[in-house]
């Protein structure tokens, strides 16, 4: 909510947004090149367009390393607000973080693929989870702005009394047996009081 709320103070804000008349409830262009405005200027990320794998025209974003804000955490946020909002009929235009070919597009691939697959072997693609086919290699997405050369890194909370404090939060919280086997599971050597779950 954070992120939603930086941006779009922001878009109030800016010279550059008011002088191109764009608006958070503008159509999907305008809102498209309010966020490549916000990140560019604000994010200082490098937002290239070029097609995508199924030839899809689409805004790629280099994220700069220790920006103050979350790009991933932006899209992701803008994206399901859109979502709600057009949901609710408080914005009366298609996803503008939603790419509208990529739909359309992503489901010819895989229909073309499945035909293929059947061609080739006679049956259908089995599941990946099945260990029989080989899963794809091709990550298809529907978003209009992707992040490139972004993994996550998981980071270790280097607090030593963080696991007493999640476990008595959920004690406090009021946690079933599950939560608290699965904090107890942080810190195994601390002393658990009998409880009364």
């Amino acid at each position: 909510m954070r992120e939603v709320v930086l941006f779009a103070n922001w878009a109030l804000q800016d010279c550059v947004t008011a002088a191109q008349g764009w608006r958070l409830y503008g159509e999907p262009r305008e809102v498209r090149s309010l966020v490549q405005e916000y990140l560019t200027r604000v994010g200082e990320c490098r937002v290239t367009r070029r097609p995508d794998t199924l030839g899809i025209r689409v805004a790629y974003v280099n994220a700069a390393d220790g920006k103050r804000i979350n790009v991933r955490l932006l899209l992701a946020a803008l994206k399901r607000l859109y979502e709600i909002l057009g949901d609710s009929d408080l914005y009366a235009f298609p996803n503008p973080l939603v790419h509208a070919e990529a739909k359309r597009a992503i489901t010819e691939f895989r229909r073309g693929s499945r035909a293929a697959m059947i061609a080739l072997a006679g049956r259908p693609a089995m599941p990946p989870s099945s260990g029989i086919d080989p899963p794809e290699d091709i990550r298809l997405s529907e978003n209009y702005f992707r992040l490139v050369r972004r993994e996550w890194q998981p980071r270790s909370i280097d607090d030593p009394e963080f696991p007493s404090r999640v476990y008595t939060a959920g004690e406090r919280y009021g946690w079933l047996l599950r939560e608290v086997s699965r904090a107890r599971c942080l810190n195994p050597a601390r002393e658990y009081r009998r409880s009364s779950i």
